[in-house]
């Protein structure tokens, strides 16, 4: 392990003791946004962020913190109202803020129009449907030095779920979205990145190199997870908790019945 990464280990462990109390509405709603300005500023990474899916750029936001700090980048909302939103709050500050309907293959174009350089900052990618392949294509050409992307929290390690990419998709609401964690670890071994933290349904990611945790999907599920105090009243999945302590074929079948209106529209591995 290098030095940077040691020091980060230990970075990290403060940080997480701490106990702080974060707003639920301004901001990450669990310290995403504190702990990735931690994370980036003791890795030397720059102070360039981009959000994907960045809402109305305050509520529930794991960019509004970095950018009223100082920081630059990018905001992408689809939305029109939460777009003029967003694009109101940071009027005026060195923010691009674009409308845009991000897909895998417009998403490296997108973020080169708007002068990103490809070790940037910070990633925070949430967009509730296609994720996965909308952060495999960013890999491929970028390499962030801390990602915050969510996860469909109700499939469990092992199982490796992706909604699949279609030009035509648009969220209905339903629990068949987004990515598993464990699909997340699949992709971060072929990128060379590490898990370092989830917390509630928010994976943390950075570069393997100087990572200061790798934990595994599954460490990662149960800690950051289905441990969590009170997730029954932060998370309440109703008609889901059986299936985070199935085997995994059990929970396959579960799934897989549960998704059948979406059936051909999603992988599910493992």
């Amino acid at each position: 392990m290098s030095v940077t990464a040691s020091r980060l280990r230990i970075k990290l462990g403060a940080l997480l003791g701490r106990g702080t109390a974060f707003s639920p509405v301004v901001g990450s709603p669990f310290g995403e946004d504190a702990l990735i300005a931690e994370l980036a500023a003791d890795s030397n990474a720059n102070r360039v962020c981009v959000d994907i899916g960045a809402h109305d750029g305050i509520t529930m936001s794991n960019s509004f913190k970095l950018f009223r700090s100082g920081w630059t980048g990018l905001a992408i909302e689809l939305d029109e109202q939460r777009f003029g939103e967003l694009k109101k709050l940071h009027r005026g500050r060195d923010i691009d803020v674009k409308r845009a309907k991000v897909t895998p293959e417009n998403v490296n174009a997108i973020l080169r129009e708007s002068g990103i350089q490809s070790d940037f900052g910070a990633l925070s990618l949430d967009i509730d449907g296609y994720d996965f392949y909308v952060l495999e294509a960013i890999l491929a050409e970028f390499r962030p030095a801390v990602i915050c992307t969510e996860i469909n929290e109700r499939i469990p390690p092992p199982l490796r779920f992706a909604l699949k990419y279609s030009d035509n998709y648009e969220c209905d609401g339903g629990a068949c979205y987004g990515q598993s964690i464990s699909k997340v670890e699949q992709l971060c071994g072929q990128c060379n990145y590490s898990i370092v933290r989830l917390i509630s349904n928010n994976v943390i990611l950075m570069p393997s190199e100087i990572a200061p945790a790798s934990l595994s999907a599954k460490a990662a599920y149960v800690e950051g997870f289905v441990a969590m105090p009170d997730r029954s009243e932060k998370f309440p999945n109703d008609g889901w908790e059986t299936v985070f302590t199935m085997g995994a074929k059990a929970a396959r079948e579960s799934i897989e019945k549960e998704f059948a209106y979406r059936a051909g529209q999603y992988v599910l591995e493992g």
